[in-house]
This record gives structure tokens, sequence and C-alpha cells, in this order.
């Protein structure tokens, strides 16, 4: 290969990761965004921050609503079946199958359900964001059993540092920076 034949392939090679970058931002940010107006009504339906909602939505499944847990949670929220059921009774309504479960709208409102729920019940603390996200993650014996190991429990700072699962208290940590960060950006 001669030098113009070198500086024409680093170019095409330049622009094909250009093009690909692009691409793929626009792809993130389609996706990103294509929920919006269902999380802000489901949030607005059950007195939620849209914000916390797109949160675990971003932290559950990257805004994909085929998604699969590995114990069976399912859609945009990782809904079980167990929470859908709850959530289906509270409304009057049968319960959702799995198949209507990865439906976006149905997701969503069960999953806010959820979440709603468990900052209800943890209203009492000086913040009860971090326990009702322990909640959804690990679930309501494992927030009680951290709880009452602690001096002042309703601190949810002392909470989140004994959290007793690395991988609940990181999902904690996480739903938070990224809800700050979309806050921060004050559009949903």
């Amino acid at each position: 290969m001669d030098r113009k034949q070198v500086v024409r392939f680093i170019v095409l090679l330049v622009i094909v990761f250009a093009l690909f970058y692009i691409l793929n931002e626009t792809w993130w940010f389609i996706r990103q965004h294509a929920y919006d107006k269902q999380i802000r009504f489901v949030a607005t339906r059950y007195g939620v921050s849209p914000y916390l909602v797109k949160a675990v939505v971003w932290r559950e499944s990257k805004f994909s609503r085929l998604a699969v847990g590995k114990a069976g949670e399912v859609g945009l929220m990782q809904v079980t079946s167990g929470a859908a059921k709850e959530w289906a009774e509270s409304e009057h309504r049968p319960a959702p199958g799995q198949k209507e479960l990865f439906k976006a709208r149905t997701n969503l409102e069960a999953g806010a359900w959820y979440l709603s729920r468990a900052l209800e019940r943890w209203k009492e603390c000086d913040d009860p964001v971090p326990f009702a996200l322990a909640e959804y993650n690990a679930g309501r014996s494992n927030v009680l059993k951290w709880r009452a190991k602690l001096s002042s429990p309703k601190d949810s700072k002392e909470f989140i540092a004994n959290i007793g699962i690395a991988s609940t208290r990181r999902y904690v940590q996480d739903v938070r920076a990224i809800e700050k960060k979309l806050e921060r950006r004050g559009r949903l």
C-alpha cells in the first residue's frame, strides 16, 4: 500500500466509526425516551417521581420492554408475577399473564404501583426512597431485617451503609445516581 491508500483507508475507518457512533447515540436517545409519556402517566397516577420511575426502568432493563431477569422478572421494570398479582388485586382486575407484563403500560403500572406502596410503607423515614428501592430489589423481609440492626432505624444513610446484600446496596446507589442525573436535566 502506498501512502495515499493508507490515508484513504484511515479516513474511511474514521467515517465508518463516526457513522456507527452517531447511529448508536441516536438509537440510545430514542430508546431512552420512548416511554417518557407513559412513565409520566403512571408516576402521576401512583404519586411517584417520574424521575425515580425512569431511573428504575433504566437500571432494571435499560429500556428493553422484553427484558427477562434471572428470577423470572420481566419487562421494563422487571416485575415479578407475584408483584403483578398484588397490583392487579389492588386495581380489582385479573392478574396479568407474562405476555401482558411485556406490554410497557402494564409493566410500568405494576412497577410504579409497587414502588408507590413501598414508598408509603417507609414514609416515616428521613428519606423513604432508599428503603423503597431496597424493598423493590431485595424484598420487604430483607429491609426489615437490615433496619432492625440500625441504631437509628429511620436514618437512610445508616440504612444504605448497612444493606446486607452488596448488589442491593449498589442497586440503591445506582438508581439514586440515575434519578439525580435525570432531575438535573430537568425534563422527562
